[in-house]
């Protein structure tokens, strides 16, 4: 165990927390980045336009118009209609990278996955360069829970476009859910200064973090949790443990007793039960 542990109760605290997941496991396989993050549409080539981003357009064209009409579907959050539109735009044109893409993203928002996958793969056999379809494609799978299958899209991704932030930080949350902590950790510092701002990237970096050791970066993880989303138990609970090693009774004992109130207030029996457990440990 760490050097600096308190003794008896904080080990058995954090033992607790590792035989147990602690009552505050790592976010599910189907965290994935914000709608608001995805990345822009592909650029594409057509007839009547030379080249790129799928934008409104004076020519007339069938496909063109039905896949801008999904563009503003989208804008409007009528995901089901932008799927309609898209599918109009891929009858006219079935070589239209972007109207997959787009096809895919509203089919990702409406949780049909396995069509959302064969957009993305769909648009990719038109234009096998779009990083952003591999990533898109990769945050799926973590959805599905087919993270090998995730990790090799989001490696092609960065290999396509090394600026690709997100899935940067989206192939950290994978390799976290495999176990691989360093990669993680490294994946999720070099993303978090360039995407919007996320409770749950700081989760999964903490996460890694912990594993590793670093439990002053622990802390400043879950630190950085609760300043986005103060209502979160598992935080507390986590940042707990990390003073506990770090050899800071007082404030792991404040933390729990947060995680405490919040599990109760939520109504979670269970990990309140695990919290007032770890409390008694730690207090002796």
């Amino acid at each position: 165990m760490h050097d600096r542990l308190l003794g008896g109760a904080a080990a058995a605290l954090l033992v607790l927390s590792v035989a147990c997941s602690g009552p505050a496991p790592a976010p599910s396989a189907t965290t994935t980045p914000p709608t608001a993050t995805v990345p822009p549409p592909p650029t594409f080539i057509t007839q009547g336009q030379t080249s790129g981003t799928p934008g409104r357009t004076a020519t007339p064209n069938p496909a063109l118009a039905a896949y801008n009409r999904g563009l503003e579907s989208v804008n409007r959050g009528d995901h089901r209609q932008a799927v309609a539109d898209f599918t109009e735009a891929i009858q006219a044109d079935p070589t239209l990278a972007a109207a997959y893409y787009q096809r895919g993203a509203a089919r990702a928002a409406l949780g049909e996955l396995e069509a959302a996958v064969e957009d993305f793969t769909q648009a990719l056999q038109y234009q096998p360069a779009l990083a952003s379809a591999y990533y898109y494609r990769g945050a799926v799978r973590t959805q599905q829970n087919d993270l090998q299958g995730a990790l090799a899209d989001l490696d092609q991704a960065l290999d396509l476009d090394p600026t690709l932030a997100l899935a940067k930080y989206q192939r950290g949350v994978v390799r976290t859910l495999l176990g691989d902590m360093a990669g993680a950790n490294a994946d999720l510092t070099e993303a978090l200064p360039n995407i919007p701002e996320t409770a749950i990237a700081y989760y999964y970096r903490g996460t890694a973090r912990s594993a590793l050791g670093d439990y002053t970066g622990v802390v400043e993880d879950f630190t950085e949790v609760l300043r986005l989303e103060p209502n979160s138990p598992n935080a507390y609970y986590n940042r707990a443990v990390a003073y506990a090693a770090l050899g800071d009774r007082e404030r792991a004992v404040a933390d729990l007793e947060q995680a405490l109130a919040q599990y109760t207030e939520q109504g979670d029996t269970e990990n309140a039960q695990r919290t007032e457990q770890a409390l008694q440990m730690l207090r002796g």
